[in-house]
């Protein structure tokens, strides 16, 4: 039931935090080997494939040296690990074609429109299950498309680690929250208690 609260709560948070990158920085790129599918739809020619697999096996043997690393402190870790991912990026950015590129810009833009479809579809559910007034749910909308924003900002931020990203993150998530709590009257809020405590609602 948290999970789905908070759904509702962050209507347009993506949840996976990476989701929702910068066209340079999606997550897909990190882990790509760890999809044969999106390689598949980008028609990945056996060439790129073995480089693929080259540079995702440098950067996964370059994370867990790092990791081991008890010498360095956590900042100098945080800022290493940073590095390793941008090197990663741009190795991965080296082997893919213009065609390819521009592809996956628009798998990232279909993507995100039914995003925006998913968290409209979820508003509605909540307009009704809260009875909210037109003005709450513009507010809420407002709120929504206001914090996407910001966890785009943080998420296509070069020079972070992911750990750090995922703090900020959090927090974002919290005061989205936060800011959603403070449109609903006494009464709504107290509903969403109920819904919480109660493991098998469903909206």
């Amino acid at each position: 039931m948290k999970r789905i609260l908070l759904s509702v709560l962050a209507l347009t948070l993506v949840v996976s935090m990476s989701s929702a990158q910068d066209p340079s920085a999606n997550r897909h790129h990190r882990h790509f080997h760890r999809h044969p599918g999106l390689a598949k739809e980008l028609n990945f020619s056996e060439q790129q494939k073995e480089q693929l697999k080259t540079i995702s096996g440098n950067y996964h043997q370059k994370m867990a040296l790092l990791s081991n690393d008890e010498s360095i402190t956590v900042k100098e870790m945080r800022d290493r690990k940073a590095a390793i991912s941008k090197e990663y990026h741009l190795a991965f950015q080296n082997i893919l074609t213009q065609e390819q590129k521009d592809k996956l810009a628009d798998m990232r833009r279909k993507a995100e429109e039914r995003r925006k479809m998913m968290a409209e579809k979820k508003l509605d559910k909540m307009k009704e299950k809260l009875k909210l007034s037109d003005d709450q749910t513009a507010k809420i909308r407002q709120v929504n498309e206001k914090y996407i924003e910001q966890y785009k900002k943080y998420l296509t931020m070069d020079g972070k680690d992911r750990s750090v990203k995922r703090e900020q993150l959090s927090g974002l998530k919290k005061q989205q929250k936060e800011d959603i709590q403070a449109i609903l009257t006494p009464d709504q809020q107290k509903q969403l208690d109920e819904w919480k405590m109660n493991k098998t609602g469903r909206f």
